[in-house]
């Protein structure tokens, strides 16, 4: 639950930020940021924004990220674009992207999966050549 909906105000997109902040976190700990036994008390530790560092086999670079998304005031929280423009993400990103295009193996099972959902990799190749807006 996100601190503007705890208090009282509009559910927004920036709650939907600080869930992916959760999300992430907890998928990195292994548990929640914020755990408590009652609402009360989840509520209480929500309001004071501290939480424990993600373990540290995670790079500071994705703790930056938790801290903007787990940030307490809304409109200090990042967009979804601004996330996705990260340094650390898009470095780690293209670099991934870059080894795939040479790997075999990714384009052998990305094949795969392509026929066996029922796609043919014609329809892919159109999909490809779409350009989205950065708006």
């Amino acid at each position: 639950m996100s601190p503007e909906v705890i208090e009282g105000q509009d559910y927004n997109e920036k709650s939907d930020m600080w869930s992916l902040g959760c999300l992430i976190y907890e998928l990195c700990a292994l548990h929640p940021p914020f755990q408590a036994t009652t609402h009360k008390q989840l509520a209480a530790k929500i309001r004071e924004a501290r939480y424990e560092r993600i373990p540290i086999q995670y790079s500071n670079a994705l703790q930056e990220v938790l801290g903007f998304l787990l940030t307490y005031e809304d409109f200090l929280r990042p967009t979804a674009l601004v996330v996705l423009h990260h340094s650390a993400l898009v470095a780690h990103t293209a670099s991934k992207k870059d080894r795939q295009g040479d790997d075999p193996l990714y384009h052998s099972l990305s094949h795969r999966v392509l026929l066996s959902a029922g796609n043919q990799p014609k329809k892919l190749e159109v999909v490809q050549d779409i350009e989205v807006s950065k708006e």
